[in-house]
């Protein structure tokens, strides 16, 4: 049996957590954020693309729409998160501590598609003030930069502890949200199912 690779052993956890994420994400529909396919908005595939280039054009019509949009495979779709969340947003240098540590790398990657990067880093951030407390250790700024003292701080934590507060962390983000803005109540028990939905290590 052959040894992995550091790259090799990255991107099977990735391709796990990019394939666990999208049992969360729906099909093809048209909502508040407008075209949307596996989660990825027409508006969020067009702004991937460098400039002048059509790269997601799939149809070969000369413009990214809707169309191509909803002609994503899933490898294809699994290639963008790869390349767009997964890597951009440093969720590699989260499961490097070990593979106690990809799930909560996992996490955080679910976090961040749902919700965006900034407040997917408060969310860590805060379950690592949270589970550091009894310690006083990870005395950190809740930003959403996360910088070398919030990987730092990630690497020293207890796994389990620390997925168990980023589950809290973002249930309690989500029933603060619909209480500032009820109208969002129609997506809290989809929210909390997708919250909860996270096996422990």
């Amino acid at each position: 049996m052959g040894v992995e690779t550091a790259g090799e052993q990255d991107m099977s956890v990735a391709e796990r957590a990019i394939a666990e994420m999208l049992q969360w994400e729906g099909g093809y529909v048209v909502d508040h954020a407008g075209p949307t396919h596996r989660g990825i908005t027409l508006r969020s595939l067009r702004g991937s693309m460098p400039d002048g280039t059509l790269e997601w054009d799939l149809d070969g019509d000369g413009d990214v729409d809707a169309a191509d949009l909803l002609a994503m495979t899933h490898e294809q779709a699994v290639a963008w998160y790869k390349e767009h969340f997964w890597v951009r947003f440093g969720h590699h240098h989260l499961a490097e501590p070990g593979p106690r540590h990809e799930r909560c790398a996992a996490y955080a990657f679910d976090c961040c598609v749902n919700m965006g990067q900034r407040q997917s880093g408060r969310i860590l951030q805060r379950a690592l003030v949270a589970s550091g407390r009894r310690q006083g250790v990870f005395d950190l700024v809740v930003d959403g930069l996360v910088g070398p003292k919030t990987l730092t701080a990630y690497r020293a934590a207890d796994a389990r502890v620390l997925l168990t507060a980023q589950i809290c962390e973002r249930a309690a983000f989500y029933r603060l949200l619909v209480a500032r803005v009820p109208a969002h109540e129609q997506y809290l028990k989809g929210w909390l199912n997708r919250t909860y939905g996270y096996a422990l290590p």
